[in-house]
Parts: C-alpha cells; structure tokens; sequence
C-alpha cells in the first residue's frame, strides 16, 4: 500500500524571486517517491514568472498556486503538457496575462479547471471549442472574468459537446451572449452554475432544468 506524507518548510525568495526547491506544502507518494500535489494555495507569494523547474514534477495530480501574484507575467508556453497526470489546476487570482497555453488544453485527466479572475488571458489558439475538446473527464470549470466573447453564443453548445461529465460550472463576467443551446439540458450532472453579469447573455433554458439541480443561475 502506498504511503502519503505531508510535507512542511520555508520557501525560499532569491532577489525577489520565488524558488520552488523548498515548498510551504506538498505531498510525496512514498511508493514512488514523487511529488504528487503542491500547494501554494492562498499564501500570497509573488514571483515575476513561473519556475520552468516546475514542470520536472510530472507526478503532479494537484497544483494550487491560487492568490500567487505573478506580476502579470506570461503562462509559459510550453511545460504543462509534460504534467499529464494533472487532475486539479488551480491558477485562479495569479495575475497572469496572455494567451493560455496549448499544453493546458493537453491534460485529458482534468476533474478540476480554475483560470478565474484572470482578465488578461484568453482563448487563442486553441480557441474555447478546441480547447475544450480534450477534457471529457471535467467536472469542475471556473473560467470567471476572462473574456470568451469570442466564442459567441457557442459556448453552452461546446460544453454540451464536451464535458459530458460537468458538474459545476462558473462563467460570471464572462462576455457571453446569445441564446443557451438546446443541447446544454444534456449536462445532467451539474449542480451548480453562475453565469451572473453576462448582460447580453439571454437565460432561455426550460424552468424544469432549472429548478431540478441548478443551485445559482443570477
């Protein structure tokens, strides 16, 4: 049986700069002897870019690096599609800017996606439908405040098509617009949706699939 230690120690600042050799929070799997989660989650570090050396960790399952302040740095470009085993990312309020790279569209494993209160990174290439194509196993989607106006009222077909598995679903200040596609009734598993300050978005999904499992719908 496999062993899971938590591990604790200072983290290490160098001119200014983050170093991830020593981590506030992380947990080994003994077995393997490999980091399988990291956890930076609201400590308020603050780096100017994201450590290459990270993406050595390829046995990550979680990495949390929410309230990091990145100085509106750059997503690398390449790097998170070597973290295969990624289950829970959560780059959420890390002031990052740019497009979202290529790599994260890559972790098929993906259960939970949080990219929110980011508002300078976007869709490019991959767009949203592309993007989406690869996360079948999605249950968690929290992409509030990045502009997906792009998509146009595509969005809720996409996710239909998508990530079947859906269970909670966050796109407030989002730019969406439109009519919600027919096919979004499919998502039968989510519970719990914000869609909130969407002014042009129109809500026309039948009240029965609303009032029967949706929690928040602004």
């Amino acid at each position: 049986m496999r062993k899971h230690i938590i591990c604790r120690a200072m983290v290490l600042y160098t001119n200014g700069r983050m170093k991830y050799t020593y981590i506030q929070k992380y947990t080994c799997d003994m077995a393997l002897g490999t980091v399988i989660s990291l956890d930076l989650g609201e400590l308020h570090l603050a780096s100017r870019h994201l450590d290459p050396a990270l993406f050595n960790l390829t046995s990550l399952r979680n990495l949390n690096l929410a309230f990091s302040d990145f100085n509106e740095a750059l997503l690398p470009a390449s790097g998170f599609e070597r973290l295969t085993d990624m289950i829970h990312l959560n780059l959420s309020y890390t002031y990052f800017r740019g497009q979202i790279p290529i790599g994260i569209a890559s972790l098929k494993n993906l259960v939970t996606l949080d990219l929110s209160r980011n508002y300078d990174l976007y869709f490019g290439r991959p767009n949203f439908q592309a993007f989406m194509a690869n996360m079948s196993n999605l249950k968690n989607l929290y992409l509030d405040e990045l502009d997906l106006s792009s998509s146009g009222s595509t969005w809720s077909s996409v996710l239909a098509d998508s990530v079947p598995q859906l269970q909670v679903l966050s796109l407030s200040w989002c730019s969406i617009s439109g009519s919600i596609h027919p096919s979004f009734s499919r998502l039968h598993s989510l519970t719990m949706i914000n869609l909130g300050y969407n002014s042009e978005l129109i809500l026309n999904l039948p009240a029965k699939f609303l009032s029967s499992f949706l929690s928040y719908l602004p």
